[in-house]
C-alpha cells in the first residue's frame, strides 16, 4: 500500500484486492475509491453496480465517471445508506 502522502496514492487500481472478488458478484461497495481507478478497472470487468466512499472530496470528484454512487465521508463515523 503506498503512503497517503505519495501524490498517486489516490490514483492506482487495487488488482491486489479486485483478485479476491468471489466469481459472480455484481455489486461492489469500495471504501476509500481515491480517484477511481479501481473502480474503473471494476467498470471494465463488467460489475453491474459500482458505488465508492470516499473521506476526501475534492479527490472523489476525478473518480465519478466510474461508480454508480459516490458517498463522501468518514466511513467510520458515519451512517451508510444502504441496505444490509
Amino acid at each position: 500500500m503506498k503512503n497517503e502522502r505519495d501524490p498517486h496514492y489516490y490514483s492506482h487500481a487495487r488488482d491486489d484486492l479486485i483478485r479476491l472478488i468471489p466469481p459472480g458478484t455484481m455489486k461492489i461497495l469500495e471504501v476509500g475509491c481515491g480517484a477511481g481507478m479501481t473502480g474503473k478497472a471494476l467498470r471494465e470487468k463488467g460489475f453491474e453496480k459500482i458505488v465508492g466512499i470516499e473521506i476526501n472530496e475534492e479527490i472523489a470528484r476525478g473518480g465519478s465517471a466510474f461508480y454508480d454512487q459516490i458517498v463522501i465521508g468518514d466511513v467510520e463515523k458515519m451512517r451508510l445508506p444502504f441496505e444490509k
